[in-house]
């Protein structure tokens, strides 16, 4: 606006783009001086972007480069594509960005030692393969401009809403940002912390519930928010539309 002046963010950095142009807005900086979008096209040198498999790409408005692009899931040592399936959320100054992949971004372990492995995460609840899991992981742009990509866990299918609500409806989306990036809480039915969250219902054959966690950027630990202090597996009721709820806050009308 103090420019009076319309870009388009989706332009290569210094050479010719190849693959489908399929720009996906995410989202962006509460100021606008990020703006986070996937994109089949491989826009800067180290993409490895490709049919159905999109990389994450930050554009800038910096006071000292006016316009910059940079692909935030992609590294000079990567050689796949990130096959980015969502973003949880940013920070308010956009140097702090939370997103699910399926590709191996870090070989460096969480917390607990658990390394990325590949995925095989859809973009929604239902999609990709039965089970499969999906890599969380936060990049921060770091002193030297370039973005530094840390693993949190794997998280399943199921847990789509963290990161891509249905027919992106924001009000059921199931993750949260904190302004300063450092933290984000997020949802998953993955024991995490290794809380046995396996539905003590027998009408639950099982399943295992949904748990909230909250992550710490700073510290690399991932705690369980909503899991029983007692060590006491969870006893749900289950909640159905045909029971008269519908969509919503699963309590009672």
């Amino acid at each position: 606006m103090p420019t009076g002046v319309t870009t388009r963010v989706d332009l290569p950095k210094g050479f010719v783009a190849t693959g489908t142009v399929s720009p996906q807005f995410e989202t962006a900086s509460t100021n606008g001086s990020f703006i986070f979008f996937r994109d089949q096209q491989n826009l800067t040198a180290v993409s490895h972007a490709s049919q159905g498999k999109p990389d994450l790409y930050a554009y800038s408005l910096g006071s000292e480069e006016p316009i910059d692009l940079s692909a935030v899931s992609a590294f000079e040592t990567s050689k796949e594509s990130a096959d980015v399936k969502g973003v949880l959320g940013a920070s308010r100054d956009g140097t702090t960005v939370y997103f699910v992949a399926n590709g191996v971004l870090t070989e460096t372990p969480n917390a607990r030692g658990q390394k990325a492995t590949p995925g095989e995460c859809g973009e929604g609840t239902g999609q990709g393969v039965p089970g499969g899991k999906c890599n969380l992981y936060v990049a921060h742009l770091g002193g030297s401009g370039e973005w530094e990509t840390q693993f949190i866990g794997s998280l399943s299918n199921e847990d789509a809403p963290s990161w891509s609500p249905e027919e992106f409806d924001l009000g059921a989306l199931t993750s949260r940002v904190s302004p300063n990036g450092q933290f984000v809480a997020f949802m998953s039915n993955v024991s995490l912390t290794g809380y046995d969250n396996r539905d003590a219902n027998p009408a639950a054959e099982g399943a295992r519930d949904e748990e909230v966690f909250l992550f710490d950027r700073s510290s690399g630990h991932t705690t369980c928010a909503s899991c029983d202090p007692n060590g006491q597996r969870p006893t749900g009721v289950f909640d159905h539309e045909a029971g008269g709820e519908g969509l919503g806050l699963l309590v009672d009308r």
